[in-house]
Parts: C-alpha cells; sequence; structure tokens
C-alpha cells in the first residue's frame, strides 16, 4: 500500500531523495521550498525555503547534510535545524540541473546547463570544474564512479581519482533526449530514459546493453501515446529497474530477463520523481507525483512554470519481499 505524504508542496516536485538512514525523505519544489518528511510518520518535519529564484532541481544527501542544486547556479547545503542553506563551491553561470554524492570521499558533484562539472570537497571546501562539451541533465554515482548523462546524447563517466579525462566518452543508445539516469547497484552500468517513451539499459563494457519501449498508450487508430520516462531508480537488493512516466504509472523491470514483472496502479498525475532506501531492514519506495506541463527553467530569470500547477503528492510504499520481482499482489 502506498501511503500518501501530508502537507506536500503545491508546487512541481523536482527531486526527492531519501536519507541513508531511510527515516527521512527530502523534497525540492519548484517553488523553493525543501520539505524534509518522517518516513515512519508520513508528516512533514521541517522546511527550508530558498526561494523561488533559487529553487533546487536536485538534491541528494552527503551523510547526514541535504544538498542541492539550484536553478541560479549555486550549490547549498541546508542545516534543517537552523532553517539556513549556505552556499558551497563556485556558482555556476547557469542552473544546477543535478547533484550527486560520493559519501566515502566527502564530495559534493554537481553538473550544470553551463556545460561544466564540479567537485566540491565538503571537508576542504575546495571546488574543482571540469569544462564538458555539453549541457548536464542527470548526474548519478556508485562508489567512485561518476555517470554524466549530456546533451547530444553523450554520456561521460568518471573515476573520481582522476578526473582530468573520463574513461569513457560515448553516445548513448536512445534516439532522443535522456531524461532520466540511475546508476546499477552492482556498478555493471546505468539505465536513461529518454523523452520519447524508451529505456536504455548500458553496461560500462557494452557486453549486453538493449533499448526498449514503455511508458506508452495505445490509442483507437491503432498508434501510441508516447510518454517521456521522467524517473528512473534500481532496486538496491534485486536490481530491478523501477521507472516512473507522465502516463502517471510505475513499473517494475526485470533487466536479465528484460520483461516487465509489475505495474502499479495508475497514480492521479505525472510521476515526477521516484527514490528507493534500504535501511533498517525496510525497503522504501518514494513516488512524486506532480502536473509536469511546465516551462523548462534555464536561468535566474525564468519563472519556475507557466500555467496552472494542480498541486503535487507524495507516497511512501514499504516493499514486501520478492516485490520487486513481482512475486507479489
Amino acid at each position: 500500500m502506498f501511503v500518501e505524504l501530508a502537507r506536500p508542496s503545491e508546487d512541481v516536485i523536482s527531486c526527492i531523495k531519501f536519507a541513508p538512514t531511510g527515516r527521512h525523505l527530502l523534497a525540492s519544489s519548484l517553488d523553493g521550498n525543501l520539505n524534509l518528511y518522517g518516513t515512519s510518520s508520513a508528516q512533514k518535519v521541517a522546511n527550508v525555503s530558498l526561494g523561488e529564484t533559487s529553487a533546487a532541481l536536485s538534491v541528494d544527501w552527503l551523510d547526514t547534510i541535504a544538498v542541492a542544486g539550484c536553478v541560479d547556479g549555486r550549490v547549498k547545503v541546508v542545516d534543517f535545524e537552523r532553517q539556513t542553506a549556505s552556499c558551497v563551491g563556485d556558482p555556476h553561470s547557469l542552473g544546477v540541473s543535478s547533484v550527486t554524492t560520493v559519501n566515502s570521499r566527502g564530495l559534493v558533484v554537481a553538473g550544470s546547463w553551463d556545460k561544466s562539472m564540479q567537485l566540491i570537497d565538503s571537508r576542504s571546501g575546495e571546488a574543482e570544474t571540469h569544462r564538458l562539451e555539453a549541457k548536464v541533465f542527470a548526474l548519478d554515482s556508485i562508489d567512485d564512479c561518476i555517470v554524466a548523462s549530456m546533451g547530444g546524447n553523450t554520456v561521460n563517466i568518471y573515476d573520481v581519482r582522476q578526473m582530468a579525462t573520463p574513461l569513457i566518452s560515448r553516445r548513448n543508445e536512445l534516439k532522443y533526449q535522456a531524461r532520466s539516469l540511475s546508476c546499477m547497484p552492482s556498478g555493471k552500468g546505468y539505465a536513461l530514459g529518454s523523452v520519447e517513451g524508451r529505456i536504455s539499459v548500458e553496461y560500462l563494457d557494452q557486453s549486453d546493453n538493449f533499448c526498449f519501449k514503455c511508458h506508452r498508450q495505445a490509442t483507437t487508430d491503432g498508434k501510441d501515446l508516447v510518454d517521456p520516462v521522467n524517473a528512473l531508480v534500481f532496486h538496491g537488493t534485486s536490481g530491478s529497474l523501477i521507472s516512473g512516466g507522465k502516463d502517471g504509472y510505475v513499473c517494475l523491470w526485470d533487466v536479465h530477463s528484460k520483461k516487465r514483472t509489475k505495474r502499479y496502479a495508475r497514480f492521479d498525475s505525472s510521476v515526477v520523481a521516484l527514490d528507493y532506501a534500504h535501511a533498517e531492514g525496510k525497503e522504501l519506495l518514494a513516488v512524486a507525483c506532480s502536473d509536469d506541463d511546465y516551462k523548462v527553467m534555464e536561468g535566474p530569470g525564468d519563472k519556475a512554470h507557466s500555467g496552472t500547477v494542480t498541486g503535487s503528492r507524495l507516497y511512501i510504499r514499504e516493499m514486501e519481499t520478492d516485490e520487486s520481482l513481482g512475486k507479489t499482489s
């Protein structure tokens, strides 16, 4: 059963991320709010406002510290007890589209639309900026490996210990722009979701890459209504892939058999973000739903959205044993 969290943002949710303990869920929205929820109580326990012109597009955790990448090009660390946010690293000239963390090394990694990626050492405060050939749209990391999905369907893969040049730089298997990215828990590869209803599963050694259609609805004239794959996350123990689309569905995929194993009941609006946590003996899945027909932001002067937003919803589900394999109701 999905449990709805109380008092989510009225604006579009941009990102959600479980704390490493699984006890809290962090949600950012385009009105500039960062909301912290207790996963057991399903209640909002803290809030920090960054302001609409500094809304967070991406969030992550560096151990117990919340990190936000903002539309004004800044990276901020958040103290919920004091209700403050402090800038770290150097400001980007355009929005920070994605942040990820390497907890073992105390690093925050920020990717921007200004065609750069920045590594920020949380212990020394030093920042190291690397120029790239295209805009960064999504980042993810596993151990010392960073994967960057960029414009032109380019994927760069880095080792944080040697950032001068990527270990691998190649085009992905998608025809159109990737919107979502998640690294495999094994570290052997990653998955990309595109704006035209496809997922590409790609291995670092390219041993078994494959691409498949998803999040599509058949129309009465026999054609497909194609929806973007807004969110991807791998299940941490089974390795199953979980996808969320603009069609309002969350699906589970067995990447080994290349089959869909489960599709949950349809949500009432677009699934815009997902996250998974395996902590304290529980397997948790978080789903964020919003009206995502909004203007894409590219700089501080852009408005957070255009048109009417119908409100957002947040859900948490405690997954049953073998649920990720499609073996439960």
